[in-house]
């Protein structure tokens, strides 16, 4: 009876503990669907922000009030560097002597104009204080993602993967109900998006693509390291949301998309070609007749299969905007090609406090040349790399570099774990590349719902170490505990 009560408390407990997660599980499925729905533009006057970023406030307070004794060692890399990131945008608002001001690089025009017009007051480091102020509101979004983290605890992971995927099925399918209405439908919802190009839950078709391909391989991971058993259901959808993925990419129009959709189905291949650890009960035969007989190689072949066939029917039919477009013009032609002269010239002319977070776009007139003089503008550099350093000089690529070191120093360790944790490594590696790709010839981590997605997937790092660690312990203990029992006894009884 005392064993049957203690265990009943025992229920007791955990099922009180439940129901004390449930509102932040509730906030954090809300935070995330409102950053699918509105976070897809990186413009600073989308009409949408004036509904999200209160929200990323808000989720900010309640995330950090949950989380605020919990155990931040494992995310404690990730927290520095956006608390520090935060603090530099603070710092690049506050006035400075006009004397400290003027020495400061790249201000040569303004003195001009101050001098003329005997202007001595205090000026901030940015150049345009006012967008650096908006880019010190969006920190709102990051931040607020990490303390929901944080606050999920043991249900951060199985949450981050699973809105993951849940959002990049939605991108896909919308963006193939906008290539199946045209340039006239009303689902391209945000005011600056091409109608022409499906973009999904974007209003960048690079965007989206880069989004995708890092799905493609997050999927993939998923579904090799995910612990058996499974519903029977779930990898037969995983593969159907892979394939939906793929069909959105080859649709979707963007060149370096189509490039990183290809790199996204290599590393997937080689995620399933790696082995896992053998199981005690794996059957006889060579290592190719195990992967045939596979439940990898069931889901793998009538992909690989149907892709095949999939690409040869667009590619007749003349349906793959990407390729058009490569033929159409070189990448020489491309103004982001044109303009890297220019960014490299304002990086150095900047060097080393930068201009101020968000004034790209209002410097670069100063730079812009007859070459580049086009009807449309550059509102982003396109290469964010060169954007950091332009904007946020020395500092900022410090920040950078320090947390790039920690993704590294996270996905070594992970490959020295065992062969699970070389999957898992190998998962990180190639989503790892995706963005740092993507980035070079856009800006996909300054649309809202991507920092929540690099946010998550950061999470999901930081935590992968610790959980193949509690599973190969937990998988010993068994193998312990099934031996002792399978042990045959010894003639007097004992085992």
């Amino acid at each position: 009876m005392a064993a049957f009560a203690g265990r009943k408390r025992q229920r007791q407990k955990r099922g009180a503990a439940e129901q004390t997660t449930e509102p932040i599980v509730v906030v954090a499925a809300l935070f995330a669907f409102m950053m699918a729905a509105l976070g897809g533009s990186s413009r600073y006057d989308a009409m949408q922000l004036a509904i999200l970023l209160p929200i990323a406030c808000l989720a900010a307070g309640y995330g950090l009030l949950k989380s605020w004794d919990n155990d931040w060692r494992e995310l404690r890399t990730p927290l520095i560097v956006l608390l520090l990131w935060t603090g530099l945008c603070v710092v690049q608002l506050i006035p400075l002597p006009p004397d400290l001001w003027r020495a400061l690089s790249g201000r040569g025009p303004m003195t001009l104009v101050a001098d003329a017009i005997g202007d001595r007051n205090w000026r901030p480091l940015s150049m345009v204080p006012w967008r650096t102020q908006h880019a010190l509101w969006m920190m709102a979004v990051p931040l607020s993602t990490l303390f929901v983290w944080a606050a999920l605890g043991r249900k951060s992971m199985r949450f981050a993967i699973v809105t993951i995927i849940a959002i990049a099925l939605a991108s896909a399918l919308l963006g193939i109900l906008q290539a199946s209405y045209g340039e006239s439908s009303a689902l391209h919802y945000y005011k600056y998006s091409d109608p022409r190009q499906p973009v999904g839950l974007f209003a960048n078709p690079n965007h989206a693509a880069i989004f995708g391909a890092a799905s493609m391989i997050l999927i993939a991971g998923f579904a090799r390291m995910a612990p058996r058993p499974q519903p029977s259901w779930v990898f037969p959808s995983l593969g159907v949301i892979y394939f939906t993925l793929l069909m959105f990419q080859l649709i979707n129009g963007s060149r370096g998309g189509l490039a990183l959709t290809a790199l996204a189905l290599g590393c997937s291949g080689m995620l399933f070609v790696i082995e896992k650890p053998r199981s005690r009960r794996q059957r006889g035969g060579t290592k190719l007749s195990n992967l045939l007989r596979s439940h990898r190689f069931s889901i793998a072949a009538p992909l690989v299969l149907i892709s095949v066939v999939l690409l040869f029917l667009l590619y007749l039919a003349d349906r793959m905007p990407a390729l058009q477009r490569l033929s159409a013009a070189g990448p020489l032609d491309d103004l982001r090609f044109r303009v890297t002269p220019i960014l490299v010239r304002m990086a150095g002319d900047f060097f080393p406090w930068g201009s101020g977070f968000g004034s790209f776009e209002d410097v670069f007139y100063a730079y812009e040349t007859n070459e580049v003089l086009i009807p449309s503008y550059l509102n982003q550099a396109h290469d964010d790399w060169l954007q950091v350093v332009i904007e946020g000089g020395l500092p900022a690529a410090a920040l950078l570099i320090a947390g790039m070191i920690w993704i590294a120093r996270t996905l070594i360790r992970l490959w020295q774990s065992g062969r699970e944790g070389r999957i898992a490594a190998l998962c990180g590696a190639g989503i790892t590349t995706v963005l740092i790709l993507g980035s070079g010839f856009d800006y996909p981590l300054r649309t809202p719902l991507f920092q929540m997605v690099a946010i998550l997937l950061l999470g999901i790092l930081a935590h992968l170490p610790a959980t193949l660690r509690d599973r190969q312990a937990g998988e010993v203990s068994y193998s312990h505990r099934a031996s002792a029992v399978t042990e045959p006894a010894m003639e007097d009884g004992t085992p």
